[in-house]
């Protein structure tokens, strides 16, 4: 199996996990129903879970997973309109879905996803109705910074890790700060 399903399983059930957290409280504090809740638990919860098991029994695992990214971008897209567009849940499912592409795909990627995460805003509002609630209380702002410098902090020790693995092992060594 390609190294990069099993990587990008645990960051996607760390990340959905920490996403699952975070749009819950927002959903909680908008006294949502049952419905909410229960397609919140199915994306961020089992979704990782269906993701891995397909790119885990494809012909192609790395393919399959890169993929799985796409549809990940497509789908984070629909939960950013559904939610109405809250200024930080929308950063975070943006933000994580365009850094995976550009990681694993270069900026051909970035755009794929961005189109991506278009499509799935679309395929909500055509449906549904657009509707626009941006404001996020500071419990769930807090849980969005952090939640997105924790995602980007992983990412950037996953590359370095792989870029160590390509260099033999030997890591750069760091440059003091400036004044030192």
């Amino acid at each position: 199996m390609h190294p990069i399903v099993h990587i990008e399983n645990q960051v996607r059930v760390a990340a959905f996990g920490a996403c699952f957290l975070g749009i819950g409280v927002h959903l909680w504090e908008k006294n949502s129903g049952v419905l909410p809740y229960a397609l919140l638990a199915l994306q961020f919860l089992v979704y990782p879970q269906l993701a891995y098991l397909r790119a885990r029994r494809s012909k192609d695992p790395k393919a399959a997973e890169l993929n799985n990214q796409y549809l990940d971008s497509f789908l984070l897209g629909a939960w950013t309109a559904g939610l109405g567009f809250p200024a930080w849940i929308a950063y975070c499912l943006c933000f994580s879905t365009t850094l995976n592409a550009a990681v694993n795909r270069g900026l051909l990627g970035v755009a794929c996803s961005l189109l991506l995460f278009s499509g799935g805003i679309l395929a909500w509002i055509v449906p549904f109705g657009f509707q626009y609630w941006i404001a996020t209380t500071p419990l769930v702002t807090a849980l969005c910074f952090f939640g997105s410098l924790g995602y980007s902090a992983a990412v950037g020790c996953v590359v370095h890790r792989q870029n160590q693995e390509r260099q033999g092992g030997k890591a750069a060594p760091a440059a003091p700060p400036a004044g030192f």
